[in-house]
């Protein structure tokens, strides 16, 4: 996982599970808290861009959900 400036968030994505495009990204109190903006990568271990609505807060090893 790493970050790009305040808001942009690069995350592996569970294979089992692709997430859809521009779908919501909520924290684990199911609070939205942006949206998924580009997939990447190869199929078996894929990224996700996620753009963060305010500065983005989330600390490694934390997990975040998509909806």
């Amino acid at each position: 996982m790493s970050t790009i400036g305040e808001r942009m968030l690069i995350i592996p994505c569970n294979a089992a599970q692709h997430p859809q495009h521009y779908s919501e990204v909520t924290d684990r109190k199911m609070n939205t808290v942006g949206k998924i903006l580009h997939l990447f990568g190869n199929v078996k271990i894929p990224y996700a861009a996620v753009l963060y609505w305010g500065k983005c807060t989330v600390l490694p090893k934390k997990k975040i959900f998509s909806t």
